[in-house]
């Protein structure tokens, strides 16, 4: 079996979360496929997030474990003009001045060019991570086996669902991982259809019923780790989907 590990978005801490990464997700994946890694990430010298609190330098550092794979590096955008543009009339879903749907576009921007990456391996399952979460357990091989055995089939955390399905990490099926990292391009007619503005979570759950995913939900936990290495709080028992689990985290 051929699987690809796809990071996207921003390193904020690799010296708490790469240990993690490499202990619960690689490692792992590792028993089951051969593991190729592919990654696209933002470069910016410094972190400034009013949302978390964050206004700390980005050290190199942080995207040093990434160069030893396939690894696209680009200075990060301001914003993405014309579609935040067109989202803009539906709404806030934050309300802090459309500033986190900014962050979302750019991140969904990294997931998809991520996924064009992973596209070239032409795997049989796609790992989606983000590299700012230091993983707490190991990925189960239920999971791994969930993924494996349908083209359709996708995985995700259970917890910090917020009304739709958690956009954390996931493993996705060959069939259905383009669906899940391109997910941007559905982005518009999300928001016409249901006349709602972009929101993360709800808009994650829209595109895998509009994809046919089916989608079982697995207890691996992780925590977002803050440019200064500290780790976010999160709700791991409230907010749970209520779609059927593939079982409890590995050992």
């Amino acid at each position: 079996m051929r699987a690809v590990v796809a990071f996207f978005g921003l390193p904020r801490c690799s010296a708490v979360c790469w240990p993690s990464i490499e202990r619960h997700l690689l490692a792992p994946l590792a028993t089951a496929a051969s593991v190729t890694v592919v990654a696209h990430l933002y470069r910016q010298d410094r972190v400034v997030n009013p949302r978390s609190g964050e206004d700390a330098p980005l050290p190199e550092a942080n995207y040093r474990p990434f160069e030893a794979f396939r690894t696209q590096i680009e200075a990060r955008p301001l914003d993405e003009p014309g579609l935040l543009a067109s989202l803009k009339p539906y709404g806030d879903a934050w309300g802090d001045g459309h500033v986190s749907l900014v962050n979302l576009l750019l991140q969904l921007r990294s997931l998809h060019l991520a996924t064009a990456l992973a596209a070239a391996e032409a795997p049989d399952v796609v790992l989606f991570a983000r590299p700012d979460l230091q993983y707490h357990e190991p990925l189960a091989p239920a999971v791994i086996d969930h993924a494996a055995s349908g083209a359709m089939h996708l995985g995700l955390p259970a917890w910090e669902a917020w009304g739709g399905l958690n956009d954390r990490f996931a493993l996705a099926g060959s069939g259905v991982y383009r669906a899940y990292g391109s997910r941007l391009l559905l982005a518009p007619h999300y928001c016409i259809q249901t006349g709602l503005p972009l929101h993360s979570e709800r808009f994650l759950a829209y595109a895998m019923r509009f994809a046919g995913a089916q989608v079982r939900t697995f207890d691996q936990r992780a925590s977002r780790v803050r440019v200064d290495g500290s780790l976010a709080e999160e709700d791991f028992e409230g907010r749970l989907s209520p779609l059927v689990r593939t079982g409890p985290p590995g050992p």
